[in-house]
């Protein structure tokens, strides 16, 4: 798997607090890489993965600043031997304690590859996880350049709609700026709704005017996401089945359906810990996960200030303790198994 991770963290009773799904600015989040990383470890989490939406541009990212970040926790020198002791460093650096930046490298999260891909086919809506592919791999920045084009030919319809149907024109310099969004959507033209004093806050934007919009849009189905993620190493799971595509509900034998179909394209996992799942939805997730021998994982979907969660916030609290689906994708993240 892609895993960005320093050799103090290479045992699973050091990850404690996970959070497997978030988004940063590069599709529908307000932070920054950067920003979500110092979030991460202001948060105290270990293993985390970044997923923005049909886009693997933030995991070369993340990697890249936290591989910056780690110039102080490299176990051994070239020669293969001990990083010198702590007294040992100290003299080296004329007596002066850690600074703050020395104690932050120590805590570094390990970090994996992620990105969340919006699919459908003729029996529903799916978003598909992907973890520990590599970004690199031509046919996952393919599909990933794909659907973002799919989302900028969106954008520029909702732009249109929002002129012909209601009248609503932005300034030349407003719709430059949306458009040269790395993922623009609904949020984003909400926020400018807002802004322009159409309606009192976004939700009410996106419900009173975006979501009014009904065109038959372009879209990519489960198995190219799962055949592409799995082309790159990584390992394809079902984003919050309980709620679907986001807004819908399906358990019990709808969800096992759901679940035998998306098996059959090479699913490998579920992800029963969830910010928005009852105990039911949790409880049912970790059953079907049991049962199919399917990979659990845990995430708060973090956006931002574009969505009332709280990083970390999955429902799971010590990692150590969750499912044995969970265990087993922990274990393969640190290359246990």
């Amino acid at each position: 798997m892609w895993v960005w991770i320093t050799k103090k963290r290479n045992d699973i009773n050091n990850i404690k607090k996970i959070d497997l799904h978030m988004h940063s600015s590069i599709s529908d989040g307000t932070d920054s890489p950067e920003e979500i990383i110092k979030k991460v470890m202001d948060a105290g989490i270990d293993l985390f993965s970044l997923t923005d939406h049909d886009s693997v541009k933030g995991a070369t990212i993340v990697r890249d600043m936290l591989s910056s970040m780690d110039t102080l926790s490299k176990p051994e020198d070239q020669s293969g031997k001990d990083m010198p002791s702590e007294e040992e460093k100290l003299s080296v650096k004329g007596g002066q304690p850690d600074t703050e930046d020395d104690r932050n490298v120590r805590k570094l999260p390990v970090f994996v590859s992620g990105v969340e891909f919006s699919c459908r086919d003729s029996d529903g809506r799916y978003h598909i996880l992907g973890y520990g592919y590599d970004p690199s791999n031509p046919r996952c920045r393919l599909l990933a350049d794909k659907v973002h084009g799919f989302r900028m030919q969106k954008a520029k319809d909702r732009l249109d709609y929002l002129d012909i149907k209601y009248g609503i024109r932005f300034s030349d310099e407003d719709v430059d700026n949306y458009i040269a969004m790395e993922n623009p959507g609904k949020p984003q033209l909400g926020n400018l709704l807002v802004s322009y004093g159409y309606a009192p806050d976004r939700s009410k934007a996106i419900e009173q005017y975006i979501n009014n919009l009904r065109i038959k849009s372009s879209f990519i189905y489960p198995e190219e996401a799962i055949d592409v993620i799995l082309d790159g190493g990584g390992v394809p799971v079902l984003a919050h089945p309980s709620l679907g595509s986001g807004g819908e509900y399906i358990m019990g034998y709808d969800m096992e359906l759901r679940l035998r179909h998306l098996i059959g394209m090479g699913l490998q996992g579920v992800e029963a810990y969830y910010s928005r799942f009852t105990n039911g939805m949790r409880s049912e997730m970790l059953y079907f996960a049991e049962k199919f021998g399917l990979y659990v994982t845990a995430g708060s979907d973090y956006h931002g200030s574009n969505k009332r969660v709280e990083l970390g916030d999955n429902k799971l609290g010590d990692a150590r303790q969750g499912a044995p689906g969970l265990i087993r994708f922990i274990s393969r993240i640190l290359g246990d198994s």
